[in-house]
């Protein structure tokens, strides 16, 4: 779901969610894209309880991210009208870079339990390995379009 392209069925965003995080929390006087990266690998969490000018600006962009991704989900399950009938809660999968912050998986989790669904939700968890399940997810929806 949060990939290196967010899709939803309806395209992509612009670019990937994590390159307008650095690049938008990069705003913060004296930061560049590159330091907001190096910040983020050095033990950033996402639990808005720092001070740090930086990190307060990480929060906003990934709080944006993430509601913009819950919020699509909603529209696309709302507006899809032959949805399959699924006899148990599915589960919502996280992958991409974003997965691996501190913090994130509680916030995505936080976020789709207000979610106006048609579809039950079992979980919210990132993938085991989040830096290739969406180019798996790809490949097999590639696959299966043939």
């Amino acid at each position: 779901m949060f990939g290196h392209y967010l899709d939803l069925g309806r395209g992509s965003i612009a670019e990937p969610p994590t390159n307008y995080i650095d690049r938008s929390a990069a705003s913060v006087p004296g930061q560049t894209t590159s330091s907001v990266r190096a910040h983020k690998e050095n033990g950033f969490t996402l639990n808005g309880k720092s001070n740090e000018v930086v990190d307060r600006a990480l929060g906003i962009y990934y709080d944006d991210v993430i509601r913009t991704a819950v919020r699509g989900l909603e529209g696309l399950l709302s507006e899809t009208r032959k949805l399959p009938r699924f006899e148990q809660p599915i589960p919502i999968a996280i992958s991409g870079g974003s997965a691996k912050v501190d913090g994130f998986e509680a916030r995505v989790r936080a976020s789709v339990e207000e979610l106006r669904s048609p579809v039950d939700i079992s979980e919210v968890r990132v993938s085991n390995d989040p830096l290739n399940t969406t180019a798996r997810g790809a490949l097999m929806a590639a696959t299966l379009d043939m």
